[in-house]
């Protein structure tokens, strides 16, 4: 784990606002990379700045670090780079098959239903010169699930009924992911699109007050999606899909 430095706490507000002040405080340099660890969140969120419930038992983490990738291919490379690294990870070490729902949900297949067992979320600090990112990793570990979305979420202890070691699958997702990120985007691409479960799929997309209904036709290689809607086509950045079949 030569190339991460780790700074791991019992409690923290967020791990995302914590690199964030690493940033502004310039206690990072620009050929670190830094993982920030929580054994619980107070105020962890996800995408849209939604509350991300994180007690302990999960692995909640974030990455902080200076790409040496435009600002423009974030999406491109890193989205398929996290992804790609948990499924691999997950199937090495308990030979678990995960799944990704575009654009950044981790999904475990229990019979015909899908259950959202992790995502990510990528932020970015932008300076005149340079810029950091910051990943944030969230997964069901060993954490219990609230009754009142165990419909729709897994952990980690439900699938194979033992506690997992966390440190362990944390130190072979950084192995996964240093790897991945100085892949060739094509074969990250063309991986990512073969874990997906919303190619061909009729989808519902929501954007703030918007929805959109459509067939996904294609994710493209900005990790959009082509949507199919009746006659026509769109392209779809961001949103909340929903799968409708």
């Amino acid at each position: 784990m030569k190339n991460f430095r780790k700074i791991i706490f019992d409690v923290i507000d967020s791990t995302q606002i914590y690199a964030k002040r690493l940033i502004k405080e310039k206690k990072i340099s620009l050929k670190d990379k830094i993982v920030i660890v929580a054994k619980k969140q107070i105020s962890g969120y996800g995408r849209f700045r939604r509350k991300w419930f994180s007690p302990e038992g999960g692995l909640w983490f974030s990455i902080v670090f200076s790409p040496k990738i435009s600002l423009q291919k974030i999406n491109q490379k890193l989205i398929p780079a996290i992804t790609l690294s948990i499924c691999d990870t997950a199937y090495y070490l308990l030979k678990i098959n995960l799944y990704i729902k575009w654009p950044n949900d981790i999904i475990y297949k229990l019979n015909s239903k899908y259950k959202k067992l992790g995502g990510c979320i990528i932020e970015t600090q932008i300076f005149k010169d340079f810029y950091f990112v910051i990943i944030g990793i969230g997964i069901n570990i060993n954490n219990p699930i609230p009754k009142k979305i165990r419909n729709i979420a897994i952990s980690f202890k439900d699938i194979i009924k033992k506690d997992i070691d966390t440190e362990n699958l944390l130190d072979n997702f950084l192995i996964q992911f240093d790897k991945k990120i100085k892949m060739n985007s094509e074969i990250l691409y063309k991986n990512y699109k073969k874990k997906s479960i919303v190619l061909g799929k009729k989808v519902l997309i929501k954007q703030h007050d918007k929805e959109i209904y459509g067939t996904v036709i294609n994710i493209e290689k900005d990790n959009s999606i082509l949507l199919k809607m009746n006659n026509r086509y769109k392209k779809i950045l961001s949103g909340d899909l929903i799968l409708l079949t």
